[in-house]
């Protein structure tokens, strides 16, 4: 069993999947897809104009300077890029060049990132919240009779204020942030949920706790935001990456991976939602990932500034680290002063690990798809 999405239709009493549109099939949101493409044959210029296409756009040529091209799937480039914009919704890939300009990827996910973050926040919080309750409700010297007047929201707001203001806080955070998400919803399931994420938020905002009648109203909104958040995580299993052969003085943004295939990397911007894997050298910029950034040789001399950073548990690997380089592991950071050889280093119970970096395994043909 299984849910379907647009371009797809249900046949022989739903066991069948056929396709409504031309186009790429595609898991998306759960959801089965055919995604529908747009080919422009030769240079995205000032004659074809800005592109914008719902579903996936392949250009068989370049895309000339100042000119963008967005799509709601996957954008892939043929040839060059130059001072341009690329906005894909699930997947990046320039088989050429990539001299300035930006390219963002999943920017949709990018919220939810933040929704699951705030929703990470929430969650312990309420559950102490409700055990901080019980447990000055049941406390011998507690008087209940307020409560049999006032319902239990008259506590609850007591609490928040002493003890919890962090909780309407983050509900704030969240209520700013759902206005910006939009999901193929053509069961309505997307619209439902979002109205009642706004309801169980604003509970905790204000005045509101007052209306709380019982505390199981608490763990009835904690399950929500709990049954919210696996849904958005099991969105973000499929995060969108962008690939390119070669990127000099441009910014990339990906809520997955960005993979550089050719022989260098001079003077960008990235920041992946997961790793960064450049096959070549990295010379100069400044790089974020979440869990490991990895190249053949990082920096140059001391002159030429280079930035790697990723979270705390992450991983730093080359086979040259340069002088000049600055590495960073959550809040630890560590500059390098001498030539540094198929080195990888870790930050492990308040220390630097150097550990031996084998180039050959990282950057392996088998490793590229």
């Amino acid at each position: 069993h299984f849910l379907f999405g647009s371009g797809v239709k249900l046949i022989e009493n739903g066991r069948v999947a056929v396709a409504e549109i031309a186009g790429r099939p595609c898991f998306e949101y759960k959801r089965l897809c055919v995604r529908s493409q747009l080919r422009i044959p030769g240079d995205v210029d000032i004659c074809t104009g800005n592109i914008e296409f719902k579903g996936d756009v392949v250009v068989l040529g370049d895309v000339k300077e100042s000119l963008a091209v967005k799509a709601g799937g996957r954008v892939e480039v043929k040839g060059n890029v130059f001072h341009a914009r690329i906005i894909a919704g699930s997947q990046g890939i320039i088989r050429g060049n990539l001299i300035g300009g930006h390219v963002s990827v999943g920017g949709e996910l990018a919220v939810y990132m933040k929704i699951v973050a705030l929703l990470n926040q929430i969650c312990p919080q309420l559950k102490k919240l409700h055990h901080a309750f019980l447990q000055l409700k049941n406390h011998p010297r507690f008087s209940v009779e307020d409560l049999k007047k006032r319902g239990d929201g008259y506590l609850i707001k007591l609490i928040l204020e002493m003890r919890f203001a962090e909780i309407p806080r983050l509900c704030e955070e969240l209520l700013e942030l759902l206005p910006q998400m939009s999901l193929p919803d053509e069961a309505g399931e997307w619209r439902t949920m979002q109205k009642v994420l706004q309801i169980v938020a604003k509970r905790f905002i204000g005045a509101n706790p007052l209306n709380i009648a019982s505390i199981t109203e608490v763990k009835t909104c904690m399950d929500y935001f709990i049954k919210v958040r696996t849904y958005l995580e099991d969105l973000l299993d499929t995060p969108a990456d962008i690939e390119v052969s070669y990127c000099q003085n441009a910014r990339l943004d990906a809520t997955g991976s960005i993979t550089v295939t050719g022989s260098l990397v001079y003077g960008c911007d990235m920041t992946a939602g997961r790793d960064i894997r450049i096959w070549g050298e990295c010379r100069g910029g400044s790089y974020s990932a979440k869990s490991s950034i990895s190249a053949r040789s990082a920096g140059l001399n001391e002159t030429v500034r280079t930035y790697w950073t990723v979270d705390e548990g992450g991983s730093l690997g080359a086979g040259i680290f340069y002088p000049g380089v600055r590495l960073a592991i959550g809040e630890a950071q560590l500059a390098v002063t001498e030539t540094i050889r198929n080195a990888e280093f870790c930050f492990e119970n308040g220390r630097w690990i150097r550990k031996e970096w084998k180039c050959g395994m990282k950057h392996a043909a088998g490793d590229h798809h």
